[in-house]
């Protein structure tokens, strides 16, 4: 069981356009540093965990969350399970 006493934050869904898909990620790269600045409270001083599960099949959006900082948490779902993906943000 992780042990976490930071904020905790679940990314649900980021999508983009068809039409800015395979446009160099500019503005998928754009959405997801906006996502993960926003999910930083000025609440608290401590770092945010990010929570993201993502279906095995949908390899490009695996590629895109490890090129954010995400790392897989577990890598032996069953077949029709999401994978857990966690990245943690510091304050500045």
């Amino acid at each position: 069981m992780l042990e976490w006493d930071g904020p905790i934050r679940d990314l649900k869904a980021l999508a983009v356009a068809c039409s800015h898909r395979r446009c160099g990620g500019l503005v998928a790269d754009e959405a997801m540093e906006h996502t993960l600045g926003g999910m930083l409270t000025d609440e608290s001083d401590l770092p945010t965990l990010v929570i993201s599960r993502i279906d095995p099949r949908n390899r490009a959006s695996e590629k895109f969350a490890s090129r954010h900082g995400f790392e897989l948490i577990d890598d032996l779902p069953r077949p029709d399970q999401h994978r857990n993906w966690f990245t943690v943000i510091e304050v500045d």
